[in-house]
């Protein structure tokens, strides 16, 4: 988790007072005058150890750029990459909680094919098999094998671009269109087209970035489903949320303030819930601000009467998701 720290050597800035959402990280009136630091985060012992600066600072604190990565029930390893714009140039930040301290590391980050644009990064990062994916919805996925780090083995990147037809020249806005994730032990993309058709990819060689088109939607047949109409909003164009961690057609999307999904292999609206996530507002929600996460089993036994998980699920209307869904499966905004 990123978050400020707020400081005892100085007194906190004034309170700042918007009335609208600024979406650059940069430029968040919140975290004026206070350091940006690194939690590890324990949802078992419900405890959250800030992790020492690094040596070489974090010049583009953000979440987009951060994986973890577990690798028993006591150790973890946590991942920063950094892309100097302009060069094949990375920083890898490496801090495993054993040692207690960070390690660095540059990088040679390959370039795109020729015409791509260059890699930018900060759309989130994914852990699949042995490898770590840093994902730029512009243009592609940055794959670093993990296998060797506890080894001490030189780390290499290699770059997989999306589909040739989804390349960008930006990636202002595409959190709302595009995700990227691993369900059924594959790595998916899905997007909205030219604001006219849902698409559902798998990546079949991360080497070359081959991808199969498995499925595909109208909005327009989107719109026309009893379900969706239902909902009695608009037939406007979806914002992406994203995929279904265990089931690979089962896309997840933002209308407003609604969470709904549809089934990309019949084209089916499937359901819908009310979805409370305050900051940022409703226009902004996209797959940027939340996660599918599959809580352990063990915590389902806890006695959670006053904590959110219980409350949601009591409130979920009939029919609907609740909280921890069916599979113990969470929507971490």
């Amino acid at each position: 988790l990123y978050a400020t720290h707020g400081t005892q050597a100085q007194p906190p800035p004034p309170p700042v007072f918007v009335d609208d959402f600024d979406t650059g990280p940069e430029a968040r009136l919140d975290h004026k005058g206070f350091p940006r630091v690194l939690f590890l985060c324990d949802i078992n012992t419900r405890s959250a150890t800030r992790l020492p600066d690094p040596e070489r600072p974090i010049f583009r604190p953000d979440p987009g750029r951060v994986g973890l990565l577990a690798t028993s029930a006591t150790n973890s390893i946590i991942l920063h990459l950094e892309h100097l714009l302009g060069t094949n140039q990375a920083t890898l930040l490496c801090y495993i909680s054993d040692h207690g301290r960070w390690t660095v590391q540059d990088l040679y980050c390959p370039p795109g094919a020729p015409g791509q644009r260059e890699w930018r990064g900060g759309d989130g990062v994914i852990k699949y098999m042995d490898l770590m994916l840093w994902v730029d919805l512009a243009c592609g996925i940055l794959a670093l094998d993990t296998s060797g780090l506890l080894l001490q083995r030189r780390p290499e990147l290699r770059y997989g671009p999306l589909p040739d037809e989804c390349q960008s020249p930006g990636n202002n806005g595409l959190a709302r269109e595009r995700c990227v994730g691993v369900s059924e032990g594959m790595v998916r993309f899905l997007e909205i087209s030219n604001y006219e058709r849902i698409r559902l990819w798998t990546l079949v060689d991360i080497g070359t970035g081959g991808w199969t088109l498995d499925h595909q939607l109208d909005l327009e047949n989107l719109w026309d489903e009893d379900g969706f109409k239902a909902m009695g909003l608009p037939n406007d164009c979806p914002a992406v949320a994203f995929i279904h961690r265990e089931h690979a057609t089962m896309a997840y999307f933002f209308q407003e303030s609604q969470l709904f999904h549809v089934d990309m292999s019949t084209g089916k609206f499937m359901d819908v819930q009310y979805f409370m996530m305050n900051n940022p507002p409703a226009d902004y929600h996209s797959s940027r601000f939340v996660r599918p996460w599959k809580l352990p089993q063990s915590l389902f036994s806890v006695n959670l009467s006053n904590g959110p998980i219980r409350r949601a699920k009591d409130k979920a209307p009939p029919g609907g998701y609740p909280l921890e869904g069916l599979t113990g499966q969470a929507f971490i905004g």
